[in-house]
C-alpha cells in the first residue's frame, strides 16, 4: 500500500472541531472525546486510504468549495502525498 499520506486539516476545520468536542462535552461528559476518538480514526484511514474518495481537479475547484461551505471538513487530495 506505500506510505501512509498525510492528512492536513485546515485551520477552520480545526476550529470547527473544537466547537463540536465542546458541544458533545456539554450534551454528556465524555462525548467529546468519543468524537475526537472517533474523527482521530477517520483522519488515519483517510492517510491509508486516500483515494476511497474520488479526487478533486483544478476545474472542479468551484464545485468543491461549494461543498466546503457546507462540510467544512472537506478532503481533497493537494500533492502526490497529502489529503
Amino acid at each position: 500500500m506505500g506510505n501512509p499520506y498525510e492528512v492536513i486539516v485546515s485551520l477552520p476545520a480545526q476550529r470547527d472541531v473544537l466547537e463540536i468536542i465542546e458541544y458533545y462535552e456539554s450534551v454528556r461528559i465524555g462525548l467529546g472525546d468519543e468524537f475526537l476518538l472517533s474523527f482521530d480514526e477517520t483522519l488515519n484511514f483517510l492517510s491509508t486510504h486516500p483515494n476511497i474518495y474520488e479526487k478533486v481537479y483544478d476545474q472542479e475547484e468551484k464545485e468543491f468549495q461549494q461543498i466546503k461551505k457546507h462540510n467544512p471538513i472537506g478532503f481533497k487530495a493537494t500533492q502526490e502525498n497529502e489529503i
